[in-house]
């Protein structure tokens, strides 16, 4: 059975709450992923944490699974390493709807 991005979005999102992180800091939290895939496009776990915490992100740390599917959720959302997308982008496709069940499909 194929997983579309929504459902991909949504799991990632309620697992990175799950894993203590508040909800507004999920968009900001992508977004610095994304702009260090951009930076480091063969970057493995370890190297993404490790950078994760240079920018910041130090009381939250990637567990291998969330990050594999962080990193889905970025290419199949058609973030290329090398492209630049804006903090909208990130915003609009990574925010908790108003119920905190579902997740906008802005693509």
């Amino acid at each position: 059975m194929e997983t579309n991005i929504g459902q991909l979005k949504e799991i990632l999102i309620h697992r990175l709450v799950d894993q203590g992180m508040g909800p507004n800091m999920i968009p900001g939290f992508i977004r610095s992923l994304a702009n260090t895939f951009t930076y480091h496009p063969h970057m493995n776990f370890q190297l993404a944490n490790d950078r994760m915490q240079q920018m910041g992100w130090g009381d939250f740390e990637l567990n291998y699974f969330t990050y594999r599917l962080a990193l889905e959720c970025l290419e199949a959302c058609g973030l290329n390493k090398s492209e630049y997308k804006s903090a909208q982008w990130f915003e609009n496709n990574f925010m908790l709807n108003s119920d905190s069940t579902t997740i906008k499909n802005q693509i």
